[in-house]
């Protein structure tokens, strides 16, 4: 990557192109020079944001699979108006007719690939000369030559690839001891480094810092040993492609000096560019499934289908003929079919009504009518039935909206024709119904002719493989008390004479098997209703260069951290020991055109007051202030004896949402639910915890339904409930408990309406249903059954009815397993078995959990504290001894104080006091409250750490797993990255960033919390330790990098604008301040997008599958590209790169939230009303800072202040 700024002493070292050379060389260079310029690729980079911008909103009309062959696998595109209309964000929005054709995303890449060849030819050229020259060559080949043999190893063609334990442990080995030596070297360096040069020797204490985290992770138990073989495979693959990297690089510092990482880089991309085209043209993806013990020696790709004629020729064997759907539908094949439709691509439609004929057939073929997805129907609903035989006869089809291939639920389209057989003398032979459905399930019409039988069948296209698969057997496992997945994993035989391979394997999520060419990961399970029989899916994909993105993605890595480095060093030599000028390098170059003017001497500025050792008076009184109020609410409390201990009863398990948690974290999340808050206020408006609601919910349901926890904001909501209006609008539930019936009515005919349809009334009134339902679904499970005296055998039959079908609801399960048990139960299902056993067997025989929540129930509705403090204790007790599974008593008992403490909350009240002391310090006091605000962002962010660690304790897992767990990473990482800031200019700016940065991020967690528990359990294939702690916490990191820059360039844009403030030397850092904030994001941002994609292979074998979230994070690469590139061309300067830095806040606010609001993509998550609004807003706020850095120089308020920086302000 491009340096902006270079020393005199560096001038030698540069190779600027001339302008013009004679003779052949010159012309090649004059054509060159147009392609290889930057503009071209800033323009490019727009377009590929626009075109992957388009092909994500069209995904919620189209399937991703037309979408792909549309947008991005496509020369040229054709873009409908409507798709920038989607109906979650315009509902009522009528239809857009029309649309432009647009550069599809193989031309965009095309001209790219051209510009980057043409740059390296014209521009970077060879730095060094002679031995050192060639070493460089050599080395560049030797590198070449480990990158194609890293390629190449993933190509398993001859069998099975092959798992090494052993080198997996020595890998391991090797990286906790480099972890240890990195510890060693830093702390050593830490005595070479002189006090003169504080800025290294802060980076280097900051990598120190990283290093003992390091180590502290690996000594806590069981993070020392190797990790699983699925996680040690995918570290494996990227170590092969880092040494491949790191050859390259050795070679391409020998060769081309301090351009080296940038070279590197770009040949990273490039060839990632190369493995999208290999994916686009060669790989095959398709799926086998199974029953248990069926063999199956094909696959079926069920994006497209095939009619397939088969004539039985014996018991064993049939000859088959297949006519594909491009032939079918006239659709183009070959390389015509990734044309457009006017250039002589797409269905020509040419097949219908057309008889098709093929030799091997005594008669041609007819497609009446052909429906890409269809439903099946009485035909008795037609005027005419299409069909004159068959199957046809008894059903019919009509056309089906066609499903969203990135759609949750995983629909497929089922297609179906009418088609009428002809003889060769054209008599007809009827028309028939073909389905792929009806092929699924076997029902096959046949056509005897001559004596020879043929059946018809419209399937999925098949693919035969030379290797047969059988499943032994498929596993689901479920999180505790829900039904949903954690795990799929099936026993397969692998059968392939040629090979000689005949063995067991087993498969399972994120963790494939490589076998002969093939790549089988598990998909899916299903299990029939009607029969309880087995499926396992299995994704089988065909794609040789599937090792291509993890070399690309290490190369392009170590490219970058090289450039970096180089650029790194060279500032902090220019900042810690300044050099006697510099010069950009449009300034040195030799075409006097691409000199700007020269700017004018400024005078430095004076420096502020130290104030000596008063001015550090405030930071001490700050952290002594809001660290004592931090320390105090984190101390332990005790209860008296006389009151109830409500915290130990909040330590107390129960299984709720797939977890085991606290009772406290059920109150809690329960009550934020109904109320928006933690806490209620009881009848004399006293603010009370969650917990002691919840335990008048389970043991006096009356006094419960009583207190007023139920937020109804909305005044027709209200009206139809028969309430007035009062302050905070809390209700109780006994106050809209008569209205529940037309409440239920009204909701019933909401939900006949499609979703799009809703007026703010009906989304109102769902959302309080919802609520209605999770308040039953707490007092159902807690409530104990009425068993009257009259019949107690009726109520005990209608109290086990109504315990099973409450099952189906996931409520809250209070009682653990007993010894000869294996679930845990609700407190209402355990205290009704408990009651049929009793009367079974005529003596007592509850179970030991049981009768202790009944003492703790019984003494709370009795108001005896001391009898329930000691059944809780004596609970407590009794569950140490019990070894129960998914409980760890520890565990649960932090949670509880966790939540107690809520240093989330505390971190973001010291970060609004840091903001506020850092704004002060622009207007006085600048040193001494300055200091104060960055000693209370250290405080914030030490705190906000511990809150971290807290959440990866409780979850055990990496950090960032949902979208509230993103947010408080995000701030936590941003907080961090203005401190160093602040360390390095120490002019506030980083003060400023962090604490705002911290606390807004802070503050929409609070917002996403409002849903519940925020310790969401994972779907099966996201459960993964590795990947969620690299891929999603590397991506998080370009998140908060690139909010960082945007927010750096609002701070520009508005001091420059509506303030005198923005100085000179202000103006130069918060330029090289946004700038290298920039290089960090596009650093993580394409690590952890390319990262992705790898875990995306590794799940179901497609490396970029062009979701619209996939989509988001490459939308904030080519941005962050952009706005670099654009600076680098000159295309912007100063002004320019802040106006896009802003921008950027949008593009990763889309990326953030705004594609999960589409409501499509295999990453659709984190919906949630009112987002959009919100979305909205910060979007505008941005587009007017933008227009704010758009107005001319003359009107800047701090130009008119200071005319010298006008000249800065050119673009």
């Amino acid at each position: 990557m491009a340096t902006e700024f270079l020393p005199r002493t560096a001038l030698n070292e540069l190779n600027v192109p001339a302008i013009s050379k004679p003779g052949l060389l010159g012309l090649v260079r004059s054509v060159l020079m147009p392609l290889a310029s930057l503009k071209l690729t800033v323009v490019l980079f727009a377009m590929a944001i626009f075109i992957v911008l388009a092909g994500t909103l069209a995904q919620v009309e189209d399937d991703i699979w037309v979408v792909i062959r549309d947008y991005f696998r496509t020369p040229i595109a054709w873009i409908k108006f409507q798709i920038f209309f989607p109906p979650s964000f315009f509902p009522d929005m009528p239809k857009i007719p029309g649309g432009f054709y647009f550069p599809g995303g193989w031309l965009i890449g095309t001209i790219m690939a051209i510009n980057l060849l043409a740059a390296h030819t014209v521009r970077f050229t060879f730095q060094a000369k002679g031995l050192r020259l060639f070493s460089g060559i050599g080395v560049l080949l030797v590198g070449a030559a480990m990158t194609w043999v890293v390629i190449i190893s993933g190509d398993n063609a001859s069998g099975i690839l092959p798992e090494n334990q052993q080198l997996y442990d020595q890998l391991w080995l090797c990286l906790k001891v480099s972890v240890y030596a990195s510890f060693v070297l830093l702390f050593a360096s830490l005595f070479w480094v002189p006090l003169s040069k504080p800025v290294t020797w802060g980076l280097l204490a900051t990598g120190l810092a990283i290093s003992i985290a390091g180590i502290i992770w690996l000594l806590f138990p069981g993070n020392s040993e190797t990790p699983s073989p699925s996680s040690m495979r995918i570290l494996w693959q990227l170590t092969k492609g880092g040494l491949a990297g790191g050859c390259l690089l050795a070679g391409c510092l020998l060769a081309f000096g301090q351009r080296a990482g940038i070279v590197l880089l770009h040949g990273g991309i490039a060839l990632l560019m190369l493995s999208e085209v290999l994916v686009g043209t060669r790989a095959v993806e398709a799926q086998m499934s199974l029953s248990e013990g069926q063999t199956q020696n094909f696959v079926q790709d069920v994006r497209t289908v095939e009619l397939a004629i088969s004539n039985p020729l014996n018991d064993k064997s049939e000859s088959v003929t297949v006519i594909p759907s491009n032939v079918l539908l006239g659709e183009p094949w070959g390389w015509k079919r990734y044309l457009p439709g006017f250039l002589g691509g797409g269905s020509t439609g040419g097949a219908l009504d057309e008889t098709l004929t093929d030799p091997a057939l005594p008669f041609g073929i007819r497609i009446h009518k052909f429906y890409n997805n269809a439903q099946i129907v009485d035909p008795k609903s037609f005027a005419t039935n299409p069909a004159t035989a068959g199957h046809g006869l008894k059903i019919g089809a009509i056309a089906a909206e066609t499903s969203k291939g990135t759609d949750a639920g995983g629909k497929v389209d089922m297609p179906a024709a009418y088609i009428e057989l002809f003889k060769n003398d054209g008599t007809s032979l009827g028309t028939y119904l073909v389905s792929a459905l009806l092929a699924e399930s076997g029902e096959i019409d046949s056509v005897d002719i001559d004596g020879k039988k043929y059946q018809l069948a419209l399937r999925f296209e098949r693919h035969y493989k030379p290797y047969s698969v059988t499943l032994k057997d498929v596993r689901r496992e479920l999180y505790i008390g829900t039904s949903t997945p954690k795990d799929f994993s099936s026993d397969l035989h692998i059968y392939d004479p040629a090979r000689h391979v005949d063995r067991d394997v087993k498969v399972w999520m994120n963790n494939p098997l490589r076998f002969a060419g093939d790549t089988l990961y598990q998909t899916g399970y299903h299990q029939s209703p009607q029969s309880g029989a087995e499926f396992s899916t299995i994704s089988v994909v065909a794609n040789q260069g599937w090792m291509i993105p993890y070399v690309s993605c290490m190369i392009v890595a170590i490219g970058m951290l090289a450039q970096f480095m180089i650029t790194l060093l060279r500032f902090l030599n220019r900042i810690q020991k300044p050099e006697p000028a510099a010069m950009s390098i449009a300034e040195i170059s030799d075409d006097p055109r691409r000199r700007p003017a020269k700017r004018p001497v400024v005078e430095d500025e004076p420096k502020p007051k130290t104030w000596g050792v008063w001015g550090w008076i405030p930071a001490g009184v700050a952290v002594l202030v809001f660290g004592g109020y931090i320390a105090g609410q984190s101390m332990p409390r005790s209860t008296p004896f006389t009151e109830f201990d409500l915290a130990s009863f909040g330590e107390l398990p129960v299984v709720s949402q797939g977890r085991t948690k606290p009772f406290d974290t059920l109150a809690r999340t329960s009550l934020q639910v109904l109320s928006g808050k933690s806490t209620y206020a009881d009848a004399n408006d006293k603010s009370q915890p969650a917990i002691r609601w919840l335990l008048d919910i389970m043991a006096q349901p009356r006094v419960g339904g009583d207190h007023r926890v139920l937020r109804i904001e909305n005044f027709e909501l209200l009206a139809l409930l028969g309430l007035e209006r009062r302050p905070g609008f809390r209700y109780s539930p006994m106050e809209v408990a008569d209205k529940l019936p037309e409440l239920a009515r009204q909701a019933d005919l909401a939900r006949e309406k499609p979703a799009t349809e809703l007026t703010a009334f009906e989304k109102k009134l769902l959302q309080f249903e919802r609520q209605i339902g999770q308040l039953d679904l707490l007092t159902a499970a807690f409530g104990l059954p009425r068993i009257g005296q009259e019949n107690p055998a009726n109520d005990l039959r209608e109290a086990i009815r109504r315990q099973q079908a409450l099952e189906v609801r996931h409520p809250p399960l209070a009682v653990p397993p007993a010894a000869d048990e294996d679930k845990w139960q609700t407190f209402a299902s355990a205290w009704t078995m408990g009651i049929i056993r009793s009367v079974l067997s005529r003596e007592e025989q509850d179970s030991q959990a049981l009768s202790y929540l009944v003492t703790i129930y019984s003494s709370w509705a009795a108001n005896k504290p001391q009898e329930f403090n000691k059944a809780v204790a004596d609970y407590r007790e009794w569950l140490a001894t019990q070894n129960l599974k998914d409980v760890s008593l520890t565990k649960l008992r932090f949670e509880a104080y966790f939540n107690r403490v809520d240093w989330f909350t505390q971190a973001a009240v010291v970060y609004l006091a840091g903001f506020v002391l850092a704004m002060l310090s622009w207007l006085f006091w600048q040193k001494p409250l300055g200091r104060a605000a960055l000693a209370l962002l250290i405080l914030g962010v030490i705190v906000h750490t511990l809150a971290l660690a807290g959440r990866m304790y409780i979850s055990g897992r990496p950090p960032v797993t949902n979208l509230y767990s993103s947010a408080v990473f995000i701030g936590w990482a941003s907080v961090l990255l203005g401190i160093l800031l602040e360390a390095i200019y120490r002019n506030g700016i980083g003060n400023v960033i962090g604490a705002t940065a911290g606390y807004a991020t802070l503050l929409i967690a609070w917002g996403l919390a409002a849903d519940g528990d925020t310790f969401d359990v994972l779907q099966a294939v996201l459960d993964t330790q590795f990947w969620l702690a690299t891929h999603v916490t590397c991506i998080t990191l370009g998140y908060a990098t690139t909010y960082i820059a945007g927010l750096l360039g609002l701070i520009y844009l508005v001091r420059g604008v509506l303030t005198p403030s923005l100085t000179p030397n202000m103006h130069r850092e918060l330029y090289r301040m946004t700038y290298g904030v920039l290089c960090f994001s596009i650093f993580f941002s394409f690590v952890g997008t390319v990262l992705g994609g790898l875990w995306a292979d590794d799940s179901w074998g497609r490396f970029w599958g062009w979701d619209p979230k996939e989509n988001g994070a490459l939308m904030i690469v080519l941005w962050n590209a952009l706005a670099l590139h654009a600076r680098w061309g000159g295309l912007v300067k100063e002004r320019g790169l802040a106006v896009l830095a802003v921008m950027g806040n949008i593009v990763v606010s889309w990326s953030w939230f705004g594609v999960n609001e589409l409501g499509v993509g295999l990453h659709s998550y984190g919906f949630k009303e009112g987002t959009l609004f919100w979305l909205g807003l910060f979007v505008l706020s941005q587009l007017v800072v933008v227009m704010l850095g758009l107005v001319p120089k003359g009107f800047w308020w701090s130009a008119r202040r200071h005319p010298e920086l006008l000249s800065y302000y050119d673009r």
